[in-house]
């Protein structure tokens, strides 16, 4: 398993779908979220994209690019958390640092705010389940 944030591209079928999840460990998919977008660091947002919550990692893929994703598993997740702090992201978003690429956070970003209350703890709550 590579920890850490990374670059990940690899989608079913004919490539327009679900990722590749490694199966031959267990690995199955628990949550799927249309419409939120990754910030990297102090990056903007990317385009919008799709969130997958499997039982090993967080995948983001977007919808624009097929070829553009990341994915990083739950170990090298330290901090995540719903943030309303304007000075942390201009919008509500989930809050998440990986120690292993240093102190640049990443927030998944709704594309609607009215969303994001209610479903940003549901998703919050899905991946302290599946990480325990």
């Amino acid at each position: 398993m590579v920890l850490g944030l990374q670059y990940f591209s690899e989608r079913a079928g004919d490539g327009n779908g679900q990722p590749v999840l490694d199966s031959a460990s267990g690995e199955v998919l628990v949550h799927v979220q249309p419409s939120v977008s990754i910030a990297l660091g102090r990056r903007l947002p990317e385009s919008p994209g799709t969130l997958f919550i499997s039982t090993k990692r967080v995948i983001w893929l977007s919808d624009t690019e097929r070829d553009k994703g990341y994915a990083v598993d739950f170990l090298s997740v330290s901090l995540h958390a719903v943030s309303r702090d304007p000075e942390t992201y201009p919008s509500p978003c989930i809050y998440t640092q990986d120690p292993i690429i240093g102190s640049n956070p990443f927030e998944f970003v709704p594309r609607t705010p009215r969303w994001s209350l209610f479903q940003h703890a549901r998703t919050i709550d899905l991946v302290n389940s599946v990480a325990r």
